[in-house]
């Protein structure tokens, strides 16, 4: 099971895999009472399980994801709401988590860090069956998963149901220390973030996730030009392009998108960037960008022939002018333009991160790293000879030119998953500091 899930790794405060067959907790953590770890489990029993010290108080500043792996046992059933987790840092800001033996009935609370604003959830989880329970607070909503799906959210306060523990800087999995849960946790994980539903999904059906070397990129550019002098126009390529692009024809300064700061050039709908052709041999392909633009037409990323029957591929606004993404493929018989069946169209003037992918049989569309529609679409992608274009076509004479802005244009012969382009959309919006 892959107990340490991709959800922006470099926000996680605590986490534990109970395999330590020695019986010694990880993270300076505490085994207690009866508790015991046996078969990759913190086994709970008699006020037992384990706690960590911890100062969190990010958990209340950023918000915050807590994840476990849950199995209760209803041997000995009662109507008690035992506490599985707890964390207190003083009376204004304590979550838990409680769950009864008789109908699996929960309790999720957490205060605001606003006198007794309390946030709670009453719901039910399965009794004698493993699950993966997931808890988030965002600053304002209070939101419970089991495995994928969401029991309940809440954004408006009350009072508390159940008791807070008095531990102070504790956080106690398992242990109440009073009214203690009795079962197996196989994991847990806390983040200083809260995660959207797909990065829930993404925990509870083990998605695996495969780190984005972006040197294996056939385009990477983060589009800052070294230097002009009037003729020779460049821009550095951390793809696999040479090192240099040709910004423009390389000789007509209307022809040169203008340099934003950082990571960006405006395009002012006769401009474009130009680099050599890249063989795509298996049909499959990834291209990402953020743009903004007020014009309902426009080509992002384009690599196709200049001439019939057009072979390659192309990754625009809708040329029918509908202000929607598009994707194109060619195989040197057939060509089509598959759009965004969402129906969402980008040019409104907001900067947003776009991405397609493709695998020959589907087309499947991103905004601002979630998934906006799939498209079933079979149809064999042709390789071109031609240029790749950022901001233009790759017709002869050109067209469609892109007017607005773009930065961190990409192209992978691959097909990113869902979870890759999301990791990519994070880590492009720390580096243009949106």
């Amino acid at each position: 099971m892959a107990k340490y899930p991709r959800i922006k790794s470099s926000e996680v405060l605590l986490r534990d895999s109970y395999d330590n067959i020695s019986g010694v907790v990880d993270n300076g953590g505490t085994l207690n009472g009866g508790a015991s770890i046996s078969g990759g489990n913190l086994v709970c029993v008699g006020n037992g399980g384990a706690s960590y010290p911890g100062y969190f108080y990010d958990l209340w500043d950023n918000g915050f994801t807590i994840v476990l792996g849950l199995a209760t046992t209803t041997s000995v059933p009662d109507t008690t709401y035992r506490r599985f987790f707890a964390y207190r840092i003083d009376a204004n800001h304590t979550i838990l988590m409680a769950i009864r033996r008789s109908d699996g009935g929960t309790v999720v609370q957490i205060n605001n860090a606003a006198g007794s604003n309390y946030y709670t959830i009453i719901s039910a989880l399965d009794l004698d069956a493993a699950q993966v329970v997931t808890l988030t607070w965002d600053g304002t909503t209070l939101s419970l998963y089991k495995n994928t799906g969401l029991l309940g959210s809440i954004a408006v306060a009350g009072g508390g149901v159940i008791s807070v523990p008095a531990t102070e800087f504790t956080v106690r999995v398992g242990e109440g220390p009073t009214s203690s849960f009795a079962g197996n946790i196989s994991f847990v994980t806390i983040l200083a973030q809260a995660a959207t539903a797909a990065e829930v999904a993404d925990v509870s059906n083990q998605t695996t996730y495969r780190e984005i070397d972006e040197s294996k990129a056939l385009v990477s550019l983060p589009l800052r030009s070294h230097y002009n002098d009037g003729t020779d126009q460049v821009t550095e390529n951390i793809g696999n392009l040479g090192g240099t692009v040709q910004l423009g024809d390389g000789s007509t300064a209307g022809t040169f998108p203008t340099q934003l700061t950082p990571h960006g050039m405006s395009f002012d709908g006769g401009d474009y960037i130009q680099g050599a052709s890249q063989s795509i041999a298996d049909g499959n392909v990834t291209a990402i960008a953020w743009i903004k633009t007020s014009t309902s037409t426009g080509a992002v990323i384009d690599n196709f022939e200049s001439a019939s029957p057009f072979t390659g591929f192309g990754f625009e606004l809708d040329p029918a002018g509908s202000g929607v993404l598009a994707f194109y493929a060619a195989d040197g018989v057939a060509s089509t333009f598959t759009l965004d069946s969402s129906g969402l169209a980008v040019d409104d003037g907001v900067l947003r991160h776009v991405a397609v992918t493709y695998t020959g049989t589907t087309v499947t569309f991103y905004i601002n790293g979630e998934l906006s529609s799939e498209v079933a679409r079979s149809h064999t992608l042709g390789e071109s000879t031609g240029p790749i274009r950022i901001g233009a076509t790759t017709n002869s004479p050109i067209n469609r030119y892109f007017n607005g802005e773009i930065y961190t244009p990409k192209i992978f012969n691959a097909t990113f998953t869902p979870t890759q382009v999301r990791e990519i959309h994070r880590r492009d919006l720390k580096l243009i500091n949106l």
